[in-house]
């Protein structure tokens, strides 16, 4: 009966929410009360696995998650009038979400998050939203190849939000990129990961926007070099000398 009851208020809370949602507001409005303050926008990634580093198209293919967290005036209650409810889940679609893009994406970037696990949104009482999607992210990288095997390469992912400026919407983006649940790669190893804020003005606006700049820095091992590249050319060479001495 209690879990019942707990199903029963959390559907009449949602309801409740997207109804006020759309009366109040619109998911491309953003939710703010006051269209003089900004939103502020904690963002975060946090990097899982490099998928691939293509040297000939000098692009840097990584798998992470994003962490987005900001607070709706709009979507607040108090958890006594829901049983004691004080989080809930709603679509993405459906509300105001930012649309922070990585800027030097080679291809869409976002497709990923089309997927019923990414278009979630966990929504608490006092208006704070968390999303965290799961992209796999492919960025420009100058990749050079004069130290090669001992070299070293530097990528960027730069983030942004695509349509806000600076005065509406603020990236709150002071640590570096989550490396907690990254998993090594065979032949690249991390050294180094840092981020930078900055504002920027293009040609296209007067208006300054926000963004912000992940590097990593990545090694290439060369042991894997040796194991799989080096070692076999040895073993193929001294079996060419060994089918001459043969007669």
């Amino acid at each position: 009966l209690l879990v019942s009851q707990q199903i029963a208020s959390e559907g009449e809370l949602v309801h409740t929410l997207l109804a006020r949602y759309q009366n109040e507001t619109a998911s491309l409005a953003r939710p703010v009360k006051n269209a003089a303050e900004p939103v502020i926008v904690r963002f975060r990634p946090s990097f899982r696995n490099i998928m691939d580093i293509d040297e000939k198209k000098q692009e840097l293919s990584i798998y992470l998650w994003r962490t987005h967290i900001w607070k709706d005036e709009y979507l607040t209650w108090n958890p006594s009038d829901y049983g004691g409810l004080n989080r809930t889940r709603l679509n993405a679609n459906k509300v105001w979400t930012p649309d922070i893009v990585l800027f030097n994406s080679v291809n869409a970037g976002l497709e990923s998050k089309d997927g019923d696990s990414n278009g979630k949104l966990i929504v608490h009482h006092n208006g704070s939203v968390q999303w965290i999607p799961r992209v796999i992210e492919k960025s420009i990288c100058d990749l050079g190849a004069s130290d090669f095997p001992f070299d070293e390469q530097r990528c960027f992912l730069k983030y942004g939000s695509w349509s806000l400026r600076a005065n509406e919407l603020q990236l709150d983006a002071k640590e570096e990129a989550d490396m907690s649940e990254f998993h090594l790669h065979t032949e690249w190893e991390v050294i180094g990961n840092s981020v930078k804020n900055q504002q920027t003005k293009y040609e296209c606006c007067e208006e300054m926007f926000e963004d912000v700049n992940y590097e990593i820095i990545l090694r290439r091992k060369p042991a894997f070099l040796a194991r799989f590249m080096l070692l076999p050319a040895i073993l193929l060479s001294l079996m060419l000398l060994v089918i001459f001495w043969i007669p």
